[in-house]
């Protein structure tokens, strides 16, 4: 019976050596400059944060985080709840604060918070699409007992 080699076919041996013929420049090799390269280069430096470090600054985070924190939202967000104010009912408007509501499982919400004549208001607002999703009115004539102090977190709790 005739080999493969036999019939034809090249062996190992006879195998003409492989070569490489790059067809474009090599990987290792810098590209060639071209035109407004340096002009972009430029414009990039410039153009990329002064900030080298990992972590970006404290401002930066909570900006990104909250975005009540975010420049003028939070005085669209007030002009957006005092319209909704009924001046017959509530009358003027003597207080605005931005208070955040913490349940008991540690859950954060901010409320917009107004103090009228006649009532306090609760306004749930969304400050990412600048609505307002709930009000909750509270005479004040109801109110019997505020309290102040500073907020903190129990020592103990039943997890631990």
């Amino acid at each position: 019976m005739p080999t493969v080699a036999e019939e034809g076919a090249l062996g190992e041996e006879e195998q003409p050596p492989l070569s490489c013929s790059p067809v474009g420049p090599e990987p290792s090799l810098p590209a060639a400059p071209t035109e407004g390269a340096e002009e972009r280069a430029e414009e990039e430096a410039t153009a990329l944060p002064q900030h080298t470090s990992a972590e970006p600054p404290l401002d930066q985070f909570r900006i990104r985080k909250f975005f009540v924190l975010r420049p003028g939202t939070l005085s669209q967000a007030v002009r957006d709840v005092e319209a909704l104010v009924d001046g017959t009912v509530d009358g003027s408007v003597r207080g605005v604060w931005l208070m955040a509501e913490v349940d008991h499982w540690n859950n954060e919400k901010e409320r917009l918070v107004l103090i009228t004549d006649n009532s306090l208001l609760v306004f749930k607002y969304d400050f990412v699409m600048f609505n307002c999703e709930q009000i909750q009115r509270i005479a004040l004539n109801f109110v019997d007992r505020i309290s102040c102090g500073k907020f903190s977190f129990p020592k103990h709790s039943l997890l631990q």
